[in-house]
């Protein structure tokens, strides 16, 4: 099977996308089951990437054989007008073509910057949508608050486990004399759910200063909102509790989350949240929101605190604190969550079928 993927991203790996998709195709180049190509409408050269494509101009007529007439394309995201020529030419030439929204086609994401979404669809994006052969979610939360009612699937991207990984002292779980909890991603107030977890902390503060915990945000500003949550951080009079800092990279991320007790994250709407994965692999056990799209689960594998519908917020914080005893077996059950659910390769071999259960293909 031929496949060519196509997308619009950097090299900035502090952002979701532009980390997931490279993480995605080699993946699945590993699998040894397709041949992969990727087509970046940014000609900007990928650093991990070593199947790209650089065309004369923008068009797959000007791709190398067979990427210039493959079996499938993938396109990752929405909304990119390039994207719309090169959707055209598939159409044209009975190519068939499934997205990858990572997460831009949920309500909550089409309420941001809502009136010119709404207009771009229905000029522009809607065809692009309806006429793919399907769509690919990254989850199954994911797929069940899509707004646009088209077939898809769920194919997860997945992660390797760690080597180093987080280990706990059995009789406590962590330390007896404090708590850390850690958010490494986007400081994005809204779909990050930051102000969520900062209010929640101020309602509990004093609980959580009796218990030795502290909250520390890590990532990249790209909105400018770190100096918004600090202010908000200074008024709710928390500032003692935590803290909000610049992104880490990958070698400082790893004893981030080796010094850390739980990870947290209380998003109101994702696709797949690499930065939970990545947590979980290392061992590191999670509390998440329902938004995350793996509250389910961290709740099933014990792996975590999850919120549902009587588990609120502010209670599952709290639970952690009372539950530093489980945290080793916790432990255990995120690896064993990322090795049977989220394993790189079996992920990606998932993917691959999925696309030829959509377009029919037979090898």
């Amino acid at each position: 099977m031929v496949i060519l993927h196509i997308a619009s991203i950097d090299n900035n790996r502090f952002n979701g996308v532009p980390r997931a998709v490279p993480a995605i195709i080699n993946a699945q180049k590993e699998t040894g089951e397709a041949d992969i190509a990727f087509l970046n409408v940014r000609n900007i050269r990928i650093e991990g990437l070593d199947c790209q494509l650089f065309p004369g101009k923008l068009s797959l007529n000007e791709l190398r054989y067979p990427f210039n007439r493959p079996d499938l394309v993938v396109f990752h995201e929405v909304y990119y007008p390039p994207f719309l020529k090169l959707a055209g030419e598939c159409r044209k030439n009975y190519i068939p073509y499934v997205i990858v929204p990572h997460g831009c086609l949920t309500g909550e994401a089409q309420n941001i910057k809502k009136w010119k979404k709404r207009i771009g669809n229905e000029l522009l994006f809607k065809r692009f949508v309806i006429e793919s052969e399907g769509l690919q979610f990254l989850s199954a939360s994911e797929k069940k608050r899509a707004v646009f009612n088209k077939e898809g699937f769920v194919g997860p991207n997945g992660i390797g486990l760690k080597t180093d990984y987080k280990r706990y002292d059995e009789r406590s779980g962590g330390s007896d004399k404090s708590m850390v909890f850690t958010y490494i991603g986007r400081i994005d107030p809204y779909i990050k759910g930051l102000d969520i977890l900062i209010e929640t902390v101020a309602g509990e503060q004093e609980f959580f200063r009796k218990n030795a915990c502290s909250f520390a945000f890590y990532g990249p500003d790209p909105g400018g909102k770190k100096q918004e949550m600090e202010k908000l951080v200074e008024v709710l009079n928390v500032k003692d509790l935590v803290s909000i800092s610049g992104p880490v990279e990958e070698g400082e991320k790893q004893n981030v989350l080796l010094n850390s007790d739980v990870f947290f994250q209380f998003s109101r709407s994702e696709a797949l949240p690499s930065g939970i994965l990545e947590a979980l692999s290392f061992g590191v056990p999670c509390a998440v929101s329902h938004g995350t799209g793996l509250a389910g689960l961290i709740n099933t594998y014990n792996a975590g605190w999850g919120e549902t519908g009587t588990e609120t917020l502010p209670k599952l914080l709290k639970k952690a604190v009372c539950e530093r005893n489980a945290f080793p077996e916790k432990s255990l059950n995120a690896r064993r969550l990322i090795k049977e659910r989220f394993e790189r390769g079996r992920c990606a071999r998932r993917m691959i079928a999925g696309y030829q259960k959509m377009i029919g293909y037979c090898k």
